[in-house]
């Protein structure tokens, strides 16, 4: 993201598929953003053995804050 573009999170999914242990070895994280619009970015993501099996899996739903952004009207 561009610098002094915050975020925070809207929806988090994650799902544990085997055990990770010592035992499990080297595993590997890999991450990706799906769409990024101008208010919200989607991502996913997982947790993979050195044999490549998917051990953990992730989604996320972001809420972009831009420092340019108009605050919103207030209500009377």
């Amino acid at each position: 993201m561009p610098a002094g573009v915050g975020y925070t999170s809207l929806e988090i999914k994650v799902s544990f598929l085997r055990p990770i242990s010592a035992a499990t070895g080297l595993v590997t994280a890999h991450g990706w953003v799906t769409r990024s619009g101008r208010s919200a970015t989607f991502a996913e993501g997982d947790i993979r053995d050195e044999a490549g099996r998917v051990l953990a899996t992730a989604s996320s739903t972001c809420l972009l804050v831009r420092p340019d952004a108009a605050p919103p009207a207030s209500r009377p």
